[in-house]
């Protein structure tokens, strides 16, 4: 053996005990087993806080651990697929629950491999002399809205909109929903108090206030961490949705003890659903938006199809620390209720949280240096809970930026805006019928769009004379392509016909579409407006149900309308197949559509088919020459 193979080989030896040992150490087993953990040890409460507070030994095992929480009200853990909480450490301080009733408490331990121990050791627990004090309702109404308001955290419980009716049975809509499942609820304006570096604003407020009514004007008095009284004021108006609210911290405790706020913020927090729940299709999704720098911003807890399990932020608390945030606010298509700082200087961080079920999103405001000086500090919002009222919003300055909320394209916004007024002009002003209404402003459309449909029907009547001939040279032409386009060049110009006479009038009509497509999806205005047999333009038109399958009979009529268009401007069997799937195709996507968009529509098919006869009479009175 050579010198030289006999080195390559020591090398390469060398090369492969390292290779193995670094691999070694950074591979990840193939098999491993879960920490051993014994679970939960105990549980201890604190009345003067609070606070429940949990503790277990640290789990046997070299690797980091994460501690999964949960918990369950009266009944034992079930369900272990979502944890209430995470920490590293080995014990966790809980003080959102109601200390009134008793709980089930288990913690399970997750490594570094995601092998999660097993443990299902369950304690119940009920603090001893933990009662709640009993809560008082308060109602509140105005010529537009009941509010109901509760002595527990000086909140508000529900609120029932007056002016507008569930579609389902006809009762008034209630903004606040519960989600049925959760024995724990969240509500509306509930406070909290985050100390320097704590996010954790998914807390519940337990304290029973005080309460004081004048009139419209409910006042809360309370004290929170023992040592700072607070204040929760809410003026209420008779002809607006908008509530004035206003919260004051005095501080009460030992002067030095002041600092241990200091870096804290105040969250007022919108939770936990916005109603109604009763229009359940695509187009009444229910978002968290937070508006800055006049864009509104959505918050994704998780992605979409291929992108679902490559980002999924279920049970995280979102954070978006930026200082021009104008307004927190959940939305739907026709509802949205916001919070709206007035002292926007103040705003720090926004912050949301979502189970998949309950949502929360809370506005964080600093605590100022007033506080620290005079032990006193007080914060002004404006809440709006009720209708999209774009002319509301128009009109009242605090409220201008929530029009972003009524989900009209940005560029074609004024289009859109343009055509509602225009319909609400021949509903109030002509017809007091929306339905016949929308045909009013069909039959307008039709009208300042016929130079572009005249053109496009008369170019698509031409090439439908000139059909043989062209057939007859590219069938003359087949092996001579350049000869073929050549001829075909010649026959277009001699009888003055351009091929895509036809395409370019239907681009111009595109944003004008799309304009009217937004109007009639998100305009208020259609949601309680029956026609004929529709029971809500905002709705599909179902009359009944094969199974689980919706009847639906208006986007069949359009689709009919259709088919009948294709047969009049198309003589070419070649395009016979095409002319039964399009219709087809627009059946099934017009199927759960909002029956004003389809009744619009199916209008101006008709309408077409109208001015598709009158010109191929008015083109054959003319006895146009087929020949070349």
């Amino acid at each position: 053996m050579s010198k030289n193979t006999l080195l390559a080989f020591v090398l390469s030896m060398i090369v492969l005990i390292i290779w193995t040992f670094i691999m070694k150490k950074h591979q990840v087993p193939t098999e491993t087993n879960p920490p051993l953990f014994e679970g939960i040890k105990n549980v201890s409460y604190d009345e003067t806080t609070g606070t429940i507070k949990l503790f277990w030994k640290p789990a046997k095992d070299e690797s980091e651990v994460t501690y999964l929480i949960y918990y369950s009200s009266y009944n034992k853990i079930t369900n272990f697929d979502n944890p209430a909480y995470y920490t590293k450490n080995t014990t966790y301080e809980i003080n959102d629950l109601d200390p009134s009733i008793p709980y089930y408490f288990a913690v399970r331990a997750v490594d570094c491999f995601n092998n999660i121990e097993t443990n299902t050791h369950q304690i119940l627990f009920k603090p001893k002399g933990a009662r709640r004090s009993k809560e008082k309702l308060l109602t509140i109404e105005t010529s537009l809205a009941k509010y109901v308001l509760s002595t527990l955290g000086g909140r508000i419980k529900y609120i029932i909109l007056k002016k507008y009716k569930n579609i389902t049975n006809k009762s008034n809509v209630k903004l606040v929903i519960y989600p049925e499942s959760r024995a724990i609820q969240f509500y509306p304006l509930d406070f909290v108090l985050l100390k320097k570096g704590d996010e954790n604003f998914i807390k519940n407020d337990f304290n029973i206030y005080n309460v004081k009514v004048a009139h419209t004007n409910i006042i809360f008095k309370g004290r929170i961490y023992n040592d700072i009284d607070i204040t929760k004021e809410y003026i209420f108006h008779n002809n607006k949705y908008e509530i004035e609210h206003k919260i004051t911290l005095i501080y009460k405790g030992i002067p030095q003890n002041i600092f241990k706020y200091e870096g804290g913020i105040v969250v007022l927090k919108w939770q936990p659903y916005l109603g109604p729940i009763d229009e359940k299709s695509r187009y009444n999704i229910l978002e968290t938006v937070y508006f800055n720098n006049a864009k509104l911003n959505k918050i994704k807890y998780a992605g979409g199809g291929f992108f679902s399990r490559r980002y999924n932020y279920y049970n995280q608390i979102i954070v978006r620390k930026e200082e021009s945030i104008e307004y927190i606010a959940f939305h739907n298509r026709y509802f949205v209720s916001a919070i709206i700082p007035l002292e926007r200087y103040k705003v720090r961080k926004a912050l949301f949280y979502s189970d998949g079920k309950m949502y929360v999103a809370g506005i964080g405001l600093q605590l100022t240096e007033s506080f620290f000086k005079k032990n006193q500090i007080t914060y002004n919002y404006i809440i709006y809970a009720g209708p999209k009222l774009r002319d509301t919003f128009r009109s009242v300055k605090v409220l201008n930026s929530l029009e972003k909320t009524i989900k009209f394209r940005k560029l074609i916004s004024p289009i859109g805006n343009l055509f509602l007024d225009i319909l609400r002009f021949f509903y109030y002003k002509v017809v007091h019928n929306w339905g016949v209404a929308i045909i009013l402003f069909t039959l307008l459309i039709k009208i300042i769009l016929y130079p572009l449909t005249h053109k496009q029907f008369e170019s698509m009547a031409r090439m439908q004379k000139l059909q043989p001939v062209i057939a007859q040279i590219r069938n003359q032409y087949k092996s001579d392509p350049q000869k073929m386009n050549q001829e075909l060049m010649r026959i277009y110009k001699k009888h003055k016909v351009n091929p895509f006479g036809g395409c370019l009038p239907l681009i111009f009509q595109i944003p004008i579409f799309l304009a009217i497509w937004d109007m009639l999806q998100y305009s208020l205005e259609l949601r309680d407006a029956s026609f004929l047999w529709i029971k809500s333009l905002a709705l599909p038109d179902t009359v009944g149900y094969l199974g689980s399958i919706p009847l639906n009979p208006l986007p069949v009529i359009m689709g009919v309308s259709m088919l009948i268009q294709q047969k009049i401007s198309s003589t070419d069997p070649q395009h016979k197949f095409a002319m039964l799937l399009m219709p087809l195709i627009f059946i099934f996507f017009f199927w759960n559509m909002p029956s004003g968009l389809v009744l619009y529509w199916t209008l101006q098919n008709f309408l077409s088919i109208a001015q598709q006869i009158y010109l191929t009479k008015k083109m054959k009175a003319g006895g146009e020459d087929e020949g070349n």
